[in-house]
């Protein structure tokens, strides 16, 4: 069995990254989207349990994104919906791809906002380690000046 295969079972444009799998589609109409995601789905459902995989239908979310051209606006309240086996998909606004954070906005605000947090973290993190270490060493090193074998 090859996962490999998965993007030729559907219209999907389908990357695979480590153990997720991101499903992509576009089209011009809403309706049409949502029509043709729903069918497409079916397809990859169908792929996967042929090849006794499985689509963990609760982890599982979806993003709408703009056109950059674009400037409708995808109101949290549109319809749209993603069904399969009468089980929802759940819709998210923001999305982690590669390590990247994604947004309906397709702007780079939700990462930069992630990167500031994680690096503040970290920073933090680094900061406490290397006032342990530092004890620790201290700590370890004092007893040592204060022993002689004379």
């Amino acid at each position: 069995m090859y996962i490999d295969d998965l993007p030729k079972s559907s219209a999907f444009y389908i990357v695979l990254y480590t153990d997720d799998t991101y499903l992509c589609l576009s089209h011009k109409n809403l309706d049409d989207l949502q029509h043709m995601v729903n069918v497409e789905l079916i397809k990859v459902d169908n792929w996967l349990r042929s090849n006794k995989l499985f689509l963990n239908y609760s982890k599982s979310t979806f993003m709408l994104t703009k056109s950059l051209k674009n400037n409708s606006n995808l109101s949290e309240t549109c319809s749209f919906q993603i069904k399969i086996n009468d089980s929802c998909f759940q819709r998210t606004t923001c999305a982690k791809y590669s390590g990247v954070l994604i947004d309906i906005s397709l702007d780079w605000s939700s990462h930069v906002q992630y990167i500031k947090s994680t690096s503040s973290i970290l920073s933090f993190t680094h900061t406490c380690l290397r006032l342990y270490f530092w004890q620790s060493l201290s700590c370890f090193i004092v007893p040592c000046q204060g022993t002689s074998t004379r």
